[in-house]
């Protein structure tokens, strides 16, 4: 189940709240989501990261996925290699 975002509960909270002027309602969710994404926004940049995109991070993940699956197959590699090594020591 996918998460939430704070985003989401602030407007389902602004929405359900005691205010019944509907205008009054979305100017109140959008200057709080402006304010959130602002502080958010600044949060992000505040240090010397470079801000990534989602499409770079996707690229990323699939990378370090690729990597992982190599990995895994020289591991697999040099255990089946080190028993070969074994088997023909103990021959000899």
């Amino acid at each position: 189940m996918r998460p939430v975002s704070r985003f989401a509960l602030t407007a389902i909270g602004c929405l359900i709240g005691k205010s019944e002027d509907a205008e009054t309602t979305h100017l109140s969710i959008g200057s709080h989501w402006r304010r959130l994404m602002l502080e958010g926004g600044a949060v992000a940049v505040s240090g010397d990261d470079d801000v990534t995109s989602n499409r770079a991070v996707r690229q990323m993940e699939d990378r370090i996925r690729e990597l992982e699956r190599q990995l895994g197959r020289k591991t697999l590699e040099v255990e089946i290699l080190k028993e070969a090594l074994d088997k023909l020591r103990s021959k000899n």
